[in-house]
């Protein structure tokens, strides 16, 4: 009797997996489409997060508009010298605003400047480079110079930094000129860090950052 309910429950297991056998199949379709389909978003999104982050660290190519500073130059010396809407002391007693502009607004900019890429302020730091004469005193100074792209950028840089009339007190620029190596291109570079006769951290940091575009073509920021 026992051997015979065995085969009788046994006969029902096989009927009932076999009647179920389409379900589990559906079932188990389902549950691989899910799952194919959360890997693709996830790689969709992962694509989308490397692309952005490529595209916000890519290289800004081209020039300023009618001057010899490239756009990568141009958001060097917006990084260094720092992004201000309203006017703040330099700490040495200047009154500056937006991308280190001293002195008066010129006509046509009002406090406070719109930071960021096209905002005011850097229309004024586009302006200053070109009226004040710092992209000229570079060019005057170094004409006959071979000077690639990343070294006329530092010229630049350092120009806006600490002024345009400043070349005959300097030994970087005779080291400049004649083609010196590398190495005495840093030291002079970073022997210009003084705020008067107050050394400067700052400064120094900055030096070093310029030292290393002129010589390496390595754009670095604070």
């Amino acid at each position: 009797m026992g051997s015979v309910l065995h085969g009788i429950a046994s006969k029902l297991k096989w009927k009932l997996l076999i009647a179920a056998a389409p379900v589990l199949l559906i079932s188990a379709l389902g549950v691989l489409v899910v799952l194919v389909a959360a890997v693709s978003i996830q790689h969709a999104s992962s694509s989308e997060s490397t692309a952005s982050t490529t595209s916000s660290a890519a290289y800004i190519p081209g020039q300023v508009t009618n001057l010899p500073i490239s756009k990568m130059g141009l958001v060097f010396i917006e990084q260094w010298e720092g992004a201000y809407s309203n006017w703040y002391d330099d700490g040495y007693g200047n009154m500056t605003i937006g991308y280190g502009h001293t002195g008066p607004l010129p006509t046509g900019f009002t406090s406070p400047l719109t930071t960021g890429p096209g905002g005011t302020a850097e229309q004024l730091l586009i302006q200053d480079l070109s009226s004040g004469g710092y992209c000229s005193s570079v060019q005057k100074e170094f004409q006959g110079v071979a000077l690639n792209q990343n070294q006329m950028d530092a010229l630049i840089s350092l120009a806006y930094n600490i002024g345009g009339n400043a070349w005959n007190s300097l030994s970087l620029t005779q080291a400049v000129k004649t083609g010196a190596p590398p190495d005495i291109i840093t030291a002079d570079f970073e022997k210009i860090c003084y705020a008067g006769t107050t050394y400067s951290p700052g400064l120094y940091r900055r030096r070093v950052a310029e030292a290393l575009l002129y010589t390496q073509g390595t754009y670095t920021y604070p």
